[in-house]
């Protein structure tokens, strides 16, 4: 049927597809888009998608001059907080969903520091392992 508004239409079950012409929205398995282009009620399955981020991409982390938290400032945060700094709460999650783009910038973020700690550490453990050699000698010489 044709109408000017989807209330005045007659369905005795809601049409798999709805789509609106005044706004160009589209719903599958619903007549409300709630303000969006296309609204999916249930599951869905695609073989790829791909997401235009507008955001800032987090190759910042290894510009010169970052910042990295300190791992202690990130230990207290998640003990306060129960979640990893920069990403939302599980909460939040349920609550309002997350943007694709968002969350992804923001894991590769997380990513990004996780591998400056690593680095940090391989550092700090050749420097001790070099450290540990000068004392074995130091020692070897002492016993002679």
């Amino acid at each position: 049927p044709i109408a000017s508004s989807y209330d005045s239409l007659k369905y005795r079950n809601p049409p798999a597809i709805f789509v609106k012409a005044s706004d160009n929205t589209v719903g599958i398995g619903t007549n409300n888009p709630a303000g969006y282009k296309l609204a999916v009620a249930g599951s869905m399955i695609a073989e790829r998608i791909k997401v235009k981020a507008g955001g800032t991409w987090p190759d910042y982390v290894f510009r010169e001059g970052y910042q990295l938290p300190s791992l202690d400032s990130v230990a207290v945060y998640i003990q306060e907080q129960k979640h990893l700094p920069g990403l939302p709460s599980a909460e939040t999650v349920e609550k309002d969903g997350f943007d694709i783009a968002n969350m992804n910038a923001r894991l590769l973020e997380k990513v990004e520091q996780l591998t400056l700690y690593l680095i940090e550490q391989r550092d700090m453990i050749a420097h001790l392992k070099y450290e540990n050699e000068q004392i074995k000698a130091e020692i070897s010489k002492m016993k002679l």
